[in-house]
C-alpha cells in the first residue's frame, strides 16, 4: 500500500466563495472497502491560495454526511473572487509533512458577447424552422484554446392552491432514435463559439413541463436562460475525462486520469458562467395550453 492524496479545487470566478476538498488513499483489512471505518478526508491541512500578490488562507470545516456514510472536510474562503486572466497558485501543506501545489490561469471571460450571424441570434423564443442559434465571442480569444460548455433552461411556475412552484428544465440540442426511445443529447464541451437548438427538441421540453398535469392553465412559463461556462485550460480537459466514463453509453478498457496537482492527484481549475435571457411568444406558450408568467 502507498498512500496518495488528491485535491480538488474548482475556482468560480463569479462567487466570491471558494472551496477545496482534499482526499486521501486507503487500505482495508481485506477486499471490501466497505470495511474501512476512518474517513477519505483530509483534515489539519495548511491550504493557502495565491491570487494579484495577496495569498487568501482557506478555513477547515466539517460539513454533515448527506450522500456518503463520511462527514467531508472542505476547506474555504469567502473573499476571493478572480478576474479573468489571472494566475493562481494553490499550495496545501498536510499534517504528514506532503505538499500539494498547482497553478492555473483564469479563462478569457471579461469581453464575452452574443451577436447575430445569418439568422438571428435569439432572446425571444417562438415557432421557427430553424430552431434557436446562438453565437459569442470573446475579444482577443483567438489564440487561445478556449473551451466552452452551453446550456438552455426554461424557468416557469406551477400555481394552485398551495401557491407557486418555481421550476426549471435542461433543454437538449436534439434527439436522437434509439430503437423505439427518442435520447436527448446535451451540448458538449467544446471549442465552438456557435450552438442550435432543434426546434423539434425544444417543443418536446415545453410538451414534456405539462406531460402529467391535467389542468394546464396552471403553467405559467416565464423565462429560458441561455448559460455558457467557459472553463480553464487544466478543469476542460478534466471535465472531458469525468465526462467521458459518465455518459452511460462508453466503455472504457483505460480510463484517462487527468490531474495538474503537483505532489498528487485532482485538479485546480477555474471557470466562469455568462448568462443571456430569452421571453417567450405568447402565442407559442398558447399553443401548449399553458400561460405567460407576469
Amino acid at each position: 500500500f502507498e498512500q496518495q492524496y488528491a485535491l480538488f479545487a474548482v475556482i468560480s470566478g463569479d462567487t466570491t466563495y471558494q472551496t477545496v476538498i482534499i482526499t486521501k488513499s486507503y487500505d482495508v483489512p481485506g477486499f471490501d472497502p466497505a470495511d474501512y471505518n476512518g474517513s477519505p478526508y483530509v483534515s489539519g491541512a495548511d491550504v493557502t491560495i495565491k491570487y494579484n500578490d495577496a495569498e487568501y488562507k482557506l478555513k477547515d470545516t466539517l460539513l454533515p454526511s448527506t450522500s456518503s456514510e463520511y462527514p467531508s472536510n472542505i476547506y474555504y474562503t469567502n473573499q476571493l473572487m478572480p478576474g479573468a486572466f489571472k494566475v493562481m497558485e494553490i499550495k496545501a501543506l498536510l499534517p504528514d509533512g506532503k505538499i500539494l501545489s498547482a497553478t492555473t490561469t483564469t479563462p478569457k471571460s471579461d469581453n464575452l458577447s452574443f451577436s447575430r450571424k445569418e439568422f438571428n441570434s435569439d432572446t425571444y423564443i417562438e415557432n421557427k424552422p430553424e430552431g434557436l442559434y446562438f453565437i459569442w465571442d470573446i475579444i482577443g480569444s483567438e489564440n487561445d484554446v478556449t473551451m466552452y460548455l452551453p446550456f438552455l433552461r426554461i424557468y416557469y411556475v406551477i400555481k394552485n392552491n398551495a401557491g407557486e412552484t418555481l421550476k426549471n428544465i435542461l433543454v437538449p440540442f436534439s434527439y436522437f432514435q434509439s430503437g423505439n426511445d427518442l435520447i436527448p443529447q446535451y451540448p458538449p464541451l467544446s471549442a465552438y463559439k456557435s450552438i442550435t437548438y432543434n426546434m423539434d427538441a425544444i417543443n418536446g421540453v415545453m410538451d414534456l413541463i405539462g406531460r402529467d398535469i391535467e389542468d394546464k392553465t396552471t403553467i405559467y412559463i416565464k423565462e429560458a436562460y441561455f448559460e455558457l461556462l467557459i472553463l480553464d485550460e487544466h478543469l476542460a480537459p478534466y471535465y472531458q475525462t469525468v465526462e467521458s466514463f459518465l455518459d452511460g453509453f462508453t466503455v472504457l478498457l483505460d480510463q484517462v486520469d487527468y490531474t495538474n496537482i503537483n505532489g498528487g492527484r485532482g485538479v485546480f481549475g477555474s471557470f466562469f458562467k455568462r448568462k443571456l435571457r430569452l421571453s417567450f411568444d405568447p402565442e407559442y406558450v398558447h399553443s401548449f395550453s399553458y400561460r405567460i408568467y407576469k
